[in-house]
């Protein structure tokens, strides 16, 4: 096989809940005509070494041209795992789909994304990408619970009140643990100079490289315990910027992301209760390095959350098959 013979594809890589080409969290974004086995799938998300790599093909029954809406089918994976949902990857996959031209007719404004498991919608939003993900509920944990996770975000993040522990009520969403702080003028979550190495203490001394499947398969490293229990731990606060509800930063173990969109799925049921704004659209903001802007919104009789973000495409190009 040669360049000039081999079977070629277009990929992109955008940058969802940012317009900034250095922000926001990256997405690689394939385009397939045919299915590939899940090693080759798996292979080429390891080639492209990003969060995430989103696989976007053809839907199984033709789209009806004179319809605003398109639908397509979509996988997500990162390095040899695949993932059931990533809020991120949808939402850079939804952005390169309506703004590269020829993708979709111009009379395109909405998307349904049919997934393995899950089908989901997305829709231009003025200048923005909305998609709609599933909410969760939150319980409370016991007292024990509590005095043993805020000593673990206080090694973390440093001096901080901590104003409540819950983790997730349900099968779906059990590796998950929200943790309430109190913003504090400059030491705020922003500028907080996180150990994330804290999260996580390896069962052996040789400290081996931490690679992002292994939370997808695990929850953890595999020689790790989880010093707060949970795979995936959400910290948040009430912004001190009037323009912005809540912020955020989420670890998985020691692996921070920079911007995670199935979390809101906690937090913005959370919020909306303690903050009172219901089912009105509010900004969010998660203050991470690379750090992410979201537009967010609750339904409470459909269980599910609104996410609107920017995406800007970074990389373009074409892949050998």
């Amino acid at each position: 096989m040669t360049i000039d013979t081999a079977k070629k594809t277009s990929f992109y890589i955008a940058n969802a809940f940012s317009t900034n080409r250095f922000g926001g969290n990256p997405a690689t974004v394939v385009f397939l005509q045919d299915e590939l086995p899940d090693a080759e799938l798996a292979g080429i998300a390891q080639n492209f070494n990003q969060p995430v790599t989103t696989f976007i093909y053809p839907p199984t029954t033709p789209n009806d041209e004179s319809s605003d809406t398109a639908s397509f089918r979509i996988r997500w994976f990162i390095t040899t795992a695949e993932l059931p949902l990533c809020g991120h990857g949808t939402l850079a996959a939804a952005g390169i789909i309506f703004s590269v031209p020829g993708l979709v007719p111009p009379n395109v404004k909405a998307l349904r994304l049919e997934g393995k498991h899950n089908t989901l919608f997305a829709r231009q939003a003025d200048d923005k990408v909305e998609i709609t993900l599933s909410s969760g509920d939150l319980e409370k944990v016991s007292a024990e619970e509590t005095e043993r996770v805020a000593e673990v975000i206080g090694r973390a993040i440093g001096d901080v009140k901590v104003n409540s522990v819950l983790k997730g009520a349900s099968e779906a969403w059990k590796k998950f643990v929200v943790i309430e702080v109190e913003e504090n003028g400059k030491d705020d979550l922003a500028n907080r100079q996180v150990d994330s190495n804290i999260f996580v203490r390896l069962s052996y001394f040789l400290l081996l490289p931490v690679r992002t499947s292994w939370f997808a398969e695990y929850g953890a490293h595999p020689l790790s315990q989880l010093e707060t229990n949970y795979p995936s731990n959400i910290v948040t606060a009430r912004s001190n910027d009037p323009k912005v509800a809540f912020v955020s930063r989420v670890f998985h173990g020691a692996f921070e992301d920079p911007v995670c969109g199935a979390a809101h799925g906690l937090m913005v049921p959370y919020w909306s209760e303690k903050l009172g704004f219901g089912d009105d659209q509010v900004a969010a903001k998660q203050v991470s390095q690379r750090a992410g802007d979201l537009r967010v919104k609750w339904d409470k009789g459909a269980n599910t959350i609104a996410l609107a973000g920017h995406t800007v495409i970074t990389m373009s190009g074409h892949m050998l098959l």
